[in-house]
């Protein structure tokens, strides 16, 4: 069996959780600025039920509308009008490329810590759509490698997106 030397690891819900500027609060703000009352209390059902109609591409292509359509189904479900649930959500997700927007879960550091303490290397892979170089840096986050979806061109779980990872860990000495 060979030695572990390098740990993956996803972004979101794994390192970090989305802040305030990214809860049902924020829906109803950018609704309202258009007129519209949206009720929070229905966020959590409302994005429960967006996950299970959310779809991957068939062939594992990273695609923007896959995210918004979420957005907008998640708009809607909250009581939404169908007519500004695309323009709102376009408003919603400039907030998902902002790195100050997420909040580093409270043992993230002290893991990626005692991992390099044990000499491996660390990777991030995301099918997020932020910039994670700009959010590796926000964050102060020491890892190798970074291979998000959008820049990749393949979202989890392609191989592809891996192999590129795996590429940027340089060997351990």
């Amino acid at each position: 069996m060979r030695a572990v030397r390098a740990v993956l690891f996803d972004v979101d819900f794994t390192l970090c959780r989305p802040g305030p500027e990214l809860s049902a609060e924020r829906y109803a703000r950018i609704a309202a600025r258009h007129g519209v009352t949206l009720d929070p209390a229905l966020y959590e059902q409302a994005r429960e039920a967006a996950v299970l109609n959310l779809k991957r591409h068939p062939e594992l292509l990273h695609d923007d509308s896959i995210w918004h359509r979420f957005t907008e189904e998640i708009f809607t479900g909250m009581g939404g009008p169908g007519d500004l649930a695309s323009e709102c959500a376009t408003e919603i997700e400039q907030g998902w490329e902002v790195s100050e927007n997420f909040e580093l879960y409270e043992d993230a550091l002290a893991a990626l810590e005692e991992l390099r303490k044990a000499r491996l290397r660390i990777g991030l892979v995301s099918n997020g759509i932020r910039d994670l170089t700009e959010f590796v840096a926000h964050h102060r986050l020491d890892v190798d490698a970074i291979v998000d979806s959008r820049s990749h061109g393949r979202v989890k779980p392609h191989p592809t997106i891996f192999e590129a990872a795996l590429e940027l860990l340089p060997p351990t000495q």
